[in-house]
């Protein structure tokens, strides 16, 4: 029903004391075949980095103030990207993927077809939880206690950032909590103080809608 996915990225034998992962949605409006849950993990310290390369970046021309998947794909002309054409958008593009490439940033991502959700869940589970966002954060969670002790063997807890989305800023944190009722073995792997944040102020969260975007569109 739902697909996730990871790649490997070597750690180079470091001890990691704090990993911080950055994760976004895209199509959660109802209107994409596919709704996306996807972002990067990677040390803390590799974090305050790549933030700084990011920002130098975002401030070439064509210079904006804050990646916003939404409005790269629009280039609406009251918005940051006004006057910019698509082939220098897709420069400036591949020039934020070479950061986070520069950085091996690790991805995870999960997937579901909206038509799937629609079909075999909606209206079957609990009201409030009755959204694809969900089916995915369950999902993604999972995915995070598989993939850390492998990818990051040496590593502490893994801190959730995710995209401060109005819908599902209270409601995600108290799904995370009810859903580690279930699965003692994530509170090893996973801090319980997940919470939501805005991309303006975290280019982690910028990364990580860069990434949902792609997915979704591919």
């Amino acid at each position: 029903m739902f697909s996730a996915a990871f790649a490997a990225t070597d750690t180079g034998g470091m001890s990691l004391a704090l990993l911080k992962a950055f994760i976004d949605d895209s199509g959660s409006g109802g209107d994409s075949p596919w709704v996306v849950l996807a972002g990067y993990i990677a040390p803390a310290e590799t974090w305050d980095r790549f933030d700084v390369e990011w920002v130098r970046v975002l401030s070439d021309g064509p210079r904006i103030e804050c990646f916003h998947a939404s409005e790269a794909e629009s280039l609406r002309p009251d918005g940051q990207w006004a006057g910019v054409s698509k082939g220098c958008r897709d420069e400036k593009l591949d020039r934020l993927i070479q950061v986070i490439q520069e950085f091996e940033l690790q991805p995870i991502s999960v997937r579901m077809r909206q038509s799937e959700y629609e079909q075999q869940i909606k209206g079957v589970i609990p009201r409030y939880w009755d959204d694809p966002y969900f089916i995915l954060l369950n999902a993604l969670v999972v995915q995070f206690g598989i993939l850390i002790p492998e990818r990051f063997p040496r590593a502490g807890q893994v801190e959730i950032v995710f995209d401060n989305h109005e819908r599902f800023r209270k409601s995600g944190p108290q799904f995370y909590n009810r859903m580690v009722v279930g699965l003692p073995s994530l509170n090893d792997t996973i801090s319980p103080n997940i919470h939501y944040e805005n991309d303006e102020d975290f280019p982690g969260l910028q990364a990580a809608d860069l990434l949902a975007w792609q997915i979704r569109r591919a």
